[in-house]
Parts: C-alpha cells; structure tokens; sequence
C-alpha cells in the first residue's frame, strides 16, 4: 500500500480514537461526579467503595455497571446520593440507574420526588422516568410541577406520559394546558395522558391540537391528539379524523384511521376505503378500522383489493392477511370462494383465512371444498385445513394425495403430518422415493412430526440424498434415533453445509458418544472464529447431553458473560439442577446479558427448583416492575407465574434455613 495511503488512514484513526474520548468527556457532567466525597461514607466500607468507583468510572466499564446495579439494592439511604452523582455518566448504566431510583422509591417516594426538583437536568430526566415506572398518586404534584416548568430539556414530556399513568382527573387541566406547549412532543404526550384518563373536558381541546402546527415535527403533536381522540370515545371527533385521514404526514394518517375504527360510526366508511389506497401502512390501519364498523358497504371494496393483492408479488402476508381478516369480520359465506384462493395462492395468509372461514360455514361444508373443480380452491381448503387441524379431515386429505394437482398432493401430505395421525405413516412412506424433491422434503417433514420410529429405517436410506438431507437430519433428531448416532457423527466431521443440523439432531437424541466430537468441533470453530452461530448450535446440543465432560465444557463457557454461549451454558446447567447456574441466570435475569433472549420465565422456574435465596430479589424485581423493564416481553399470564414461583421459592429458602 501507498505510504500516503497509510499515513491517511493512521490520522483518520487518531482522530476517530480522539473523537471517541472526547465524547466521553463531554457526556460525563463533572459537577455532578466532582461534588460526590466517598470519605462522607467512610463509616459503610461497602458504600464507600462503590462511591469510589462510581466518582473514577469512565462511564461504560462493566465495574461501574456493577456497582450501581449494587448502589440500588442498598438499605442505606444515602446510597441514593450517589445513584444521583452517577446520572453524570450519560452511557450504558442509564437504565440501571432508573432501575436504583425505582428500588428506593418503592421504600420511600419521596425520594424520586426531591430528585425531580433537583436542579441538575439529568437527575431530573432520571427521576421523572422512575416516577412514571412507579405509578405513585403521591408524584402527580412534582409532575404538574415539572410539566409546566421543564420546557425543552424532555422532562416535560415524560413528565406528561407519568401524569397519563395515573389517570387522576385533577390533573387534567394541567395537561389541557400543555396541549399549547410549543413543544410538539409535549403537546402530544399530553394529549395521549388525556385519552387514558379519559375526561370529556378534553376533547375540545385535543381538537384543536389535532391542528398543531408549532415548531419542528408538529406531526408529533397531531399524532397524539389523534389517538387520543380515539381513546375518549366522543362522536364529535369524527369528521375532524376524517379530515385528518388527508394529513401531509403518514403516521398521524395512520393514527387517524386507528382512532376512526375505535369510534365505530359508519359515517367514517367511504373515507377509510379511500385511505385503502394510501400507504402500506394506512391501508393495514384503515383494514382494521374497517373490520370494526363491519359495514357491508366496505365489502366490493375490500374483495376488489383483495383481488388486486392476489396479483402483485410485492405485498407482504400482512397485508393481504388484513384484507381477509377485514373481510371475515364484514362478509358472509358468499365470499368464500375469494378467501380460500387467497389462501392457495399465498399459504402464509391460511391462519387468516381460517378465522374468515369459520365465521361463515361449518366444517363439513369447508370439507366439500375439497371436491371442487377448481384445483386453487382445493388448495386453498388444504392450506386452511392445516391450520384448523382436525381429525375429520383425515379420510379427505388422503383422497388428495392422489389429485392430479401436484401443489394439492404436496400440501395434503403437509396437512396430513399435522395431524399427528400415526394412520398417516404408511401412506407417507409411500412418497419418501418421489421424483419430486419437493414432495419427498415434505413427506419427511410429514412423518417427522408424526414422530413414529417406523419411519427411521426408510430415512436412513436416503441420508446420501442432497435434495432432502438437511430434512432427514431434523427428523432424525425429533424421532431420537440412536441408530441414526454414527452417520450423524460422520456428518459433523465431514460435511460442513449440515454439520450444524446434524449437531442439532445429536442434542435431540442424547447420546453421549457425540459430546466429545462435538466439543472438538466447537474448539476448532472458536480457534478460527468460525460461524458463532453454528457454535452456539453446538453448545445447545451438548447441554442437552447430560454427561460429565458436557458439564465440565459448560462451566468452561460461564467464564465470560460475554462468550455468545454463556446465557446457552447457564440454563443447561440450571435445568440439570447444578447450583453453578444460579449466578449466571440471575445475571441473565437482570438482564446484563444481552447475547440471547432466553426464556426468562423458564429461567425463574429454574431458579425455585435451585432453591437459592440470591433469585428472590431479582425475581421481586420483575414482579414489582410489572414486566416493563427489564424484560418487556413479559405478558399477564407470566407475570401471574412468576408471583407464584416466588413464593415457592420463599417457601423453600425458609424450610432450608429450618
């Protein structure tokens, strides 16, 4: 290379490395860190350490993470004072801060409330976020408060979204107000708190802000009033929506349209068919809105689209999904016809369609679809028919694997293996030597979710086959086939395009002869960082072989937190009963590993069959944040779980002790 080019490339370098520190410096707020004094604590060795660390951090270290993860959890009170220097760090531990706040406003509110009126604008920004996690009636002051005196440093807007929360009428005139904000952000944040309160006192207001105008990105602003027109309920709103559906920006368009299906009146019907022409976005909004009113004035409109949808290739399943699901809502069994094509011609839509189905015909009757002349339609019934997974289409389905459509012999063989009817085997086996790859993948399919062990040998027959290898491989793993172990093997070592399903077939069957291949390949991988994707396919095979080499690899993997793998070690280990996962699962818990989204529920499950009284306050966390934070996809049914599990596990910590 050029020398030049090498002295170019080495300043670009120094000046990216400079830039780097540099923005480091400038996020850290040394007021903040400057004024904390660790000797103030210096009659709690274990406060005083953890201010020290949080006064010299640099901001993104994993110690500085730690500690205030730890300054959160503390009894002393004055732990809170630092929580507060460490908001000088603008990085990564942000959320562990507001995670420090929460805690200690669950003992004493007011706490988070000082905070609030601190004079420090990330504090506030800090304080505001934990108050509206926490729900508190006693906060709706200090957020009145911060509403109107925090304009343009975003506390206002949060301040707004806490106010939403709580859902008391005394605060509706404040938010009234912050509708003329000129902040669009603020103006919509408030108007969306209104719709959840829910007072009629707002609409007129809220009317008027669905004309917002003020400052950049007003669209912000109308969006809000647009939803929360929704939300409130009141018919007045109508016509200024169906003004708004006309909006120059999209996604106020599209808010419009939801709130329009909310409100249910008929009169927004022909405006909504017209938005079908809009956006991908605002037509999907408008479908839904149209379902709703259920006006049988959207029908030739919606079968017109549908149709139009059936012949472009660049739509999504979505949005055709959307169309029948619109359709199932409104029409009747008249429209059949349209909505099992649209099923043939694209599978993805059957669940759909299926839901349509049913609203208009009975089963049998959905079963003489079958018959049809027309071999879309009998395609269409069969992809249908998977999703409704009943038996009383057996008899049907194996009439059809004869039909001299082949797209209708091939769905039927899927259908067929859905229902789980070990009937089904020998009329499967018969297509396992099909001239059609396409037919046999599916046959193997087929018979692997059938799962009977007839169909080993006959697999094992076409394991030199490259067309349905990577299906065979699969099945043999769901059937556990132990006869199956040494081809398997030969496979990991010699063919690197199905080395990782044949590694994940070996996990399926657990036998202990494929731990140390296994092993071997993943060193060779991580040697040459080689496909992390297929080692951590490795590792959850060799967690689900109980051995003690797997056990001894395992424990290897948890040295580093931030190994891909280490989340794969911990749950092996924990649903093996090893006390060595308790650590690293509750650290999965508190979500500081992020490198798999791991199945938090088993988790805690895991955790109470461990017994170890460290799970109870992270577990106490997850339920006291109602799964919001951290871990976001928990839903009611979960969270009710996991109360339970926690007592079990109180229950066992206190017997253990006894």
């Amino acid at each position: 290379m050029d020398k030049w080019k090498i002295y170019t490339l080495l300043a670009v370098l120094i000046i990216l490395i400079a830039s780097f520190f540099g923005y480091k410096n400038i996020t850290a707020d040394k007021s903040l860190l400057g004024s904390l004094n660790p000797d103030k604590y210096a009659d709690n060795p274990e406060l005083k350490s953890l201010a020290v660390k949080v006064k010299n951090g640099d901001g993104y270290s994993r110690e500085l993470e730690i500690a205030v993860e730890r300054l959160g959890e503390m009894d002393d009170v004055r732990a809170f004072e630092v929580l507060k220097a460490a908001c000088g760090y603008h990085t990564n531990i942000y959320w562990k801060i507001v995670e420090g706040f929460v805690n200690f406003g669950k003992r004493d509110i007011q706490l988070p409330i000082s905070a609030l009126r601190h004079q420090n604008e990330r504090i506030r920004k800090v304080a505001v976020v934990a108050l509206w996690r926490l729900e508190d009636l006693r906060s709706a002051d200090v957020l009145i408060e911060a509403l109107k005196n925090s304009e343009g440093d975003g506390v206002d807007c949060d301040a707004a979204d806490a106010l939403g929360t709580l859902k008391l009428k005394s605060t509706v005139e404040p938010l009234i107000a912050a509708l003329d904000s000129n902040e669009p952000a603020v103006a919509g944040s408030a108007a969306k708190a209104l719709g959840k309160i829910g007072d009629k006192r707002a609409v007129a207001p809220i009317l008027k802000t669905l004309k917002y105008k003020k400052g950049d990105y007003p669209e912000s602003a109308r969006s809000g009033a647009a939803q929360a027109l929704g939300e409130l309920g009141d018919k007045s709103a109508v016509g200024p929506l169906v003004e708004a559906l006309k909006d120059s920006d999209g996604w106020v368009r599209c808010q419009a349209a939801k709130a329009l299906g909310k409100l249910g009146d008929k009169q927004a019907v022909p405006s909504l068919v017209e938005a079908l022409n809009g956006s991908n976005l605002l037509r999907e909004e408008a479908l839904e809105a149209l379902g709703e009113l259920k006006d049988a004035s959207a029908i030739s409109p919606l079968r017109k689209l549908l149709k139009s949808q059936m012949e472009t290739t660049d739509l999504s399943c979505c949005s055709i999904g959307k169309t029948i699901a619109a359709l199932g809502k409104i029409g009747d069994k008249k429209f059949t016809d349209d909505v099992i094509l649209a099923a043939g011609k694209e599978g993805c839509v059957a669940e759909d369609a299926a839901k349509a189905i049913v609203n208009w015909m009975t089963f049998e009757e959905l079963l003489g679809k079958l018959k049809s002349n027309d071999p879309k339609i009998r395609l269409g019934t069969v992809n249908i028919l998977q999703v409704l997974k009943k038996q009383q289409a057996f008899k049907p389905l194996e009439e059809l694997l004869n039909d001299n459509d082949i797209d209708v012999r091939r769905e039927s063989i899927v259908a067929l293996g859905v229902l789980h009817d070990k009937e089904a085997v020998a009329l499967l086996l018969k297509f396992l030597n099909d001239p059609d790859e396409r037919i046999r993948n599916n046959a193997i399919c087929a018979l692997g979710e059938i799962g009977d062990t007839r169909a080993e040998d006959p697999l094992l027959e076409l394991i030199n086959d490259k067309a349905v290898r990577g299906n065979v491989v699969w099945v043999l793993g769901q059937l556990k086939s132990r006869k199956s172990v040494p081809v398997l093997l030969e496979l990991i070592k010699n063919d690197k395009e199905i080395q990782y399903s044949a590694a994940a077939a070996l996990g399926n069957i657990g036998d202990q002869r494929a731990v140390e291949p296994l092993i071997s390949i993943f060193n060779q991988n991580s040697k040459t960082q080689d496909n992390s994707f297929g080692n951590e396919t490795i590792a959850e095979a060799i967690g689900k072989i109980n051995s003690r080499e797997s056990v001894e690899f395992l424990i290897g993997l948890l040295k580093n937190e931030r190994e891909n793998c280490y989340a794969i070690a911990a749950l092996a280990l924990g649903r093996w009963g090893d006390k060595r996962a308790v650590e690293p699962l509750i650290r999965i818990l508190k979500n500081d590993c992020v490198v798999l989204n791991a199945e938090e529920v088993e988790i805690v499950r895991l955790l109470v069959e461990l017994g170890d009284k460290r799970a109870i306050a992270p577990i106490k966390t997850i339920i006291n944040n109602g799964g919001n934070y951290p871990l976001p996809c928990l839903d009611g049914k979960d969270h009710e779980y996991i109360n339970v599990e926690l007592k079990k596990l109180e229950n066992k910590v206190k017997a253990n002790a006894n």
